[in-house]
């Protein structure tokens, strides 16, 4: 697994007053959106997190559902959302 963080302050657009952390998740041999497909709609986001899962392509949520899940419920759990996430 490969994570990147960012804070992105400076840039124009209406995702810049966005205070929310907001998570991509993305497969490693996706090649539809690659990581700088998902660099460039994350650089829109003030505070962003990517991370890769590791030998997934485009499915990723079928073909490693519970680290997908994971990252999911840790991503809830790390914005303060706990609303049904168990």
């Amino acid at each position: 697994m490969v994570r990147q963080f960012g804070e992105v302050g400076t840039e124009a657009g209406p995702s810049r007053s966005f205070g929310t952390k907001v998570l991509f998740l993305r497969g490693e041999l996706n090649t539809v959106h690659t990581l700088e497909h998902q660099q460039g709609l994350a650089a829109s986001w003030p505070v962003h997190e990517i991370i890769t899962i590791p030998g997934t392509g485009h499915e990723m949520i079928w073909e490693r559902p519970d680290e997908y899940l994971a990252h999911t419920r840790d991503y809830f759990e790390s914005i303060g959302f706990t609303g049904g996430v168990r």
